[in-house]
């Protein structure tokens, strides 16, 4: 459940370095200007977003890393909704996987040296989720962006992604260390998921051109052309997937997600009940631009909850790793960022982030909290033990 975080250090130049794999997480030249090059440019996103007939478009990465490919296509999609407001497309969706995970205080310092991005920085790290295997979901608010980090191993975070039958993906961002030295990403595997999630026509991008990943594109139904590589590096990969249809795309999960065309600007719904989980689906819908009507048989809202003066909200968390501990856990996690969201856009309710305390209160328990804390899956900003002092 709890990742191994990024061992870094910083060379000479300042750049990041990761010491599992012996590699830089962006050019020692210029960063910024290599994402920009290499994905964004490799992608031809900007052309692409203005022939782009779709309300969303969606970016997967293949390793999140500092964040800096993340940063500079939010820049160029806050640029391109502000010359092109009147767009059909209104959001982003990006989509990145992280085996290692930086710290916060690593990330913090990574991303020091780069203030174009200050806002966004800024957002991502108020966000930063615990380190904990699984997807989180960051919601940037005022620039129409969702971030989806999915925090483990790649070969499990794919196959979880559901993708309806015209395929997911419209853009890849295929990063990572070099083949050379990370192998374990670049295989077969990864490139059988890319062509499920694709969507017929997606690009892609990488800095490399090694064979290995040349051949694997190529097997997997993508076009793959080589261009120059970005500055002293001489040849990289770019592409699109050109298969029409393809059939495994609803194997890989146990129930298929998209039973129903999508809601678009203008949709009109409504909503039975009037509880929390009606007023949670109103805001989500009213934010994409969906007029709602929320139909309720008392003459208040929330007249169906407990009679209870306050509650404490708290994830069940099991010694031993499980899916449905690690759902409460993620889901426990987004509640909190999307309280937190609510706060700062005005929204007024009454809550106090100051933990839940669980008290040993028979041996039976303390046997099993101890249990739990001596088995170190969770992260401890998650849960941590206490003393007598502590609890008082």
């Amino acid at each position: 459940m709890r990742p191994t975080t990024a061992k870094i250090s910083f060379n000479e130049h300042g750049t990041p370095v990761a010491e599992h794999f012996d590699d830089v997480y962006f050019s020692n030249d210029d960063g910024i200007a290599e994402t920009r090059y290499v994905f964004i440019t490799g992608n031809a996103l900007w052309e692409r977003w203005q022939n782009h007939q779709f309300p969303h478009y969606v970016i997967a990465e293949t390793g999140f890393g500092t964040g800096l490919n993340f940063f500079v296509t939010v820049a160029l999609f806050q640029q391109f909704k502000q010359r092109y407001p009147q767009h059909t497309l209104q959001r982003l969706y990006f989509l990145t996987t992280e085996k290692y995970p930086l710290s916060k205080d690593d990330l913090t310092q990574a991303l020091a040296q780069y203030s174009d991005f200050a806002e966004t920085k800024q957002q991502l790290l108020e966000q930063y989720p615990v380190l904990l295997e699984g997807c989180h979901r960051l919601n940037l608010a005022n620039c129409g962006v969702v971030l989806d980090l999915w925090i483990g191993d790649i070969e499990q975070s794919l196959p979880a992604w559901h993708c309806p039958q015209h395929g997911l993906v419209d853009s890849w961002f295929l990063d990572g260390f070099a083949p050379s030295k990370n192998p374990q990403m670049w295989n077969e595997r990864l490139f059988a998921q890319m062509a499920r999630l694709s969507k017929t026509g997606a690009s892609f991008a990488t800095f490399t051109a090694a064979g290995i990943v040349k051949r694997g594109l190529l097997a997997a139904g993508f076009a793959v052309q080589k261009i120059k590589g970005f500055g002293r590096k001489r040849e990289m990969l770019v592409g699109n997937y050109q298969a029409t249809h393809n059939d495994n795309r609803a194997i890989y999960a146990p129930f298929f997600r998209y039973l129903a065309p999508p809601l678009h600007r203008g949709s009109r719904v409504a909503i039975v009940g009037g509880g929390i989980a009606a007023a949670t689906v109103a805001n989500a819908l009213v934010n994409r631009g969906i007029h709602c009507t929320i139909y309720c048989a008392d003459d208040r809202l929330a007249q169906g909850a407990s009679g209870n003066a306050q509650g404490g909200v708290y994830p069940q968390l099991h010694v031993q790793a499980s899916l449905p501990a690690q759902l409460q856990a993620t889901t426990f996690l987004y509640a909190r960022r999307f309280y937190d969201l609510i706060a700062q856009q005005g929204g007024e309710f009454a809550h106090d982030w100051c933990g839940v305390l669980l008290p040993a209160f028979k041996p039976a328990v303390a046997e099993r909290q101890t249990k739990l804390l001596d088995q170190g899956i969770w992260p401890t900003e998650l849960v941590h033990g206490v003393n007598t002092t502590e609890a008082n």
